[in-house]
């Protein structure tokens, strides 16, 4: 009875290749490098993708970072808040000599709390928002108080300590006057944010923030 070729077929166990045989090419050292950056980086995506989040979590987000927000932001608010109080004082000159004694270490201590000095400051540039539409709007709040704080609110301060102490210098009066505009127009653009993400979210945020108008 004839052989069937199939007998003469090689042998395919389990056993391993011999030294000079080849691996297959899914299981060389390259191919399997190249899967594991194709899963890194597919789990980088992914996880960097914008979760979905619902109406009731943004409000929520909303509410606790504006909340934020007007903590960090309220040291460098009474900074300012106390500096033009005694740049209208001075220049009104409804004040007594003791006090005008006791401006320049205050004023020093309003300079602090609008820079990077100040905790404050430091934790306001630090806030981390969601990555969504809602966090998006966040950071433009954010970032209006911040620039509001530094640098339009420490350099009105600046210039009202050399006013102070050298009331003529027209310089300190312009950029005094900038800084004045700034602050204004920053502190419009906070609100004016708050308020625009309040109607996408369709709900009163109750902002506490508070931002001391400029003269």
């Amino acid at each position: 009875m004839p052989t069937s070729p199939i007998a003469h077929l090689p042998a395919t166990s389990g056993a391993p290749p011999g030294p000079g045989a080849r691996r297959p090419w899914y299981r060389g050292r390259a191919a399997l490098l190249s899967v594991g950056v194709v899963v890194v980086v597919a789990v980088t995506v992914i996880t960097d993708l914008p979760s979905h989040s619902t109406r009731a979590n943004n409000i929520n987000d909303a509410r606790s970072v504006i909340a934020e927000v007007s903590t960090d932001a309220q040291p460098c608010n009474l900074g300012l808040t106390e500096a033009l109080g005694f740049y209208a004082d001075v220049t009104s000159g409804h004040i007594t000599p003791a006090h005008r004694a006791e401006i320049p270490s205050l004023i020093r201590d309003d300079l602090n709390a609008c820079s990077y000095v100040n905790a404050s400051i430091d934790d306001l540039a630090s806030i981390d928002n969601p990555a969504s539409a809602t966090g998006r709007q966040l950071n433009a709040i954010t970032n209006n108080v911040l620039v509001w704080c530094d640098p339009d609110a420490l350099t009105a301060i600046g210039q009202i300590t050399t006013l102070l102490d050298h009331p003529g210098t027209a310089a300190a009066r312009t950029k005094l006057a900038g800084a004045e505009r700034l602050l204004k127009s920053d502190r419009a653009a906070a609100y004016a944010n708050i308020a625009k993400l309040a109607r996408s979210l369709g709900s009163s945020l109750h902002s506490s923030l508070r931002l001391v108008a400029a003269p």
